[in-house]
C-alpha cells in the first residue's frame, strides 16, 4: 500500500502537466489537442527527465545555467517534434514545427509563471530565517 502513495508526485505532475498542455491549445487556438495526446506528451516529457538525471548521477551535473537552456531547448525541441502533426490549426492544417515549438513554450510559460507565483506565495507565508 505505501508504494501506491509513493507514485502520487509522479502521477500528480502527469496531470499537471497534461492540464497546462490543454490550456496552451486553448490559448493557442491548437485544435487537435486532445487529453490523450496531452498526457502522451506528459509522460514522453516525465521519462526523459527521468532518464536525464540518471545520466547527470553517472557523468556529472553540468552547470546550472547550461543545463537549464539545454533543458529548455529539448524540451522546445521534443514539443516541436511531438505536435507537429498531431495538432491542427483552426483552419485543420498540421501546425507544423513552428506551431508545435509555440505551443510548447507556452506550456513551458504557464509552468514557470505557476511556479513563480506559488514560491511567491510560500515566501510570503513563511518567515525568512536571519
Amino acid at each position: 500500500m505505501p508504494t501506491i502513495f509513493q507514485l502520487l508526485p509522479l502521477v500528480l505532475i502527469l496531470c499537471l502537466y497534461a492540464a497546462f498542455i490543454r490550456l496552451a491549445a486553448r490559448i493557442t487556438r491548437t485544435l487537435g489537442v486532445g487529453w490523450s495526446k496531452a498526457f502522451q506528451f506528459a509522460g514522453l516529457v516525465v521519462v526523459l527527465s527521468i532518464l536525464g538525471r540518471v545520466v547527470s548521477i553517472y557523468v556529472g551535473q553540468a552547470p546550472l545555467v547550461v543545463a537549464g537552456v539545454f533543458g529548455l531547448a529539448l524540451h522546445l525541441a521534443l514539443g516541436a517534434w511531438f505536435f507537429r502533426a498531431r495538432a491542427q490549426t483552426a483552419s485543420g492544417q498540421p501546425v507544423g514545427w513552428g506551431g508545435g515549438a509555440k505551443l510548447t513554450a507556452v506550456t513551458l510559460g504557464l509552468l514557470l509563471v505557476t511556479l513563480a507565483a506559488l514560491f511567491g506565495v510560500l515566501r510570503a507565508l513563511l518567515p525568512m530565517q536571519p
